[in-house]
């Protein structure tokens, strides 16, 4: 169940950006400057060039998400707005469970 609705999110809410060559440079670029792990510096990479792509458009700022204290202070050196689910206990998630510290 959680797997279906997760697909259907994938699907439907979020956008899936496919791994690309320029991807793949502008994280072997930002390896010089942070201890990351492959995984990782590609989520910052892809949301590097997704944020450039949307200021270029005059769109609203991507909102970088992670729960990664390392990774997120990458992002915030690189400019990038940084939000924690970590830092919202009580939430509520995606099914209706109330999320507690």
């Amino acid at each position: 169940r959680l797997r279906d609705i997760f697909r259907g999110d994938c699907h439907t809410t979020y956008r899936i950006v496919p791994l690309t060559v320029p991807i793949l440079d502008r994280a072997c670029a930002l390896l010089e400057h942070y201890p990351l792990r492959a995984y990782d510096v590609v989520h910052l990479a892809t949301a590097l060039i997704v944020h450039q792509s949307l200021q270029k458009r005059g769109l609203s700022p991507l909102v970088f998400l992670s729960a990664d204290d390392r990774l997120n202070a990458a992002a915030r050196s690189e400019g990038l707005a940084v939000d924690n689910p970590n830092d919202h206990p009580g939430i509520v998630d995606y099914r209706g469970n109330t999320q507690e510290p």
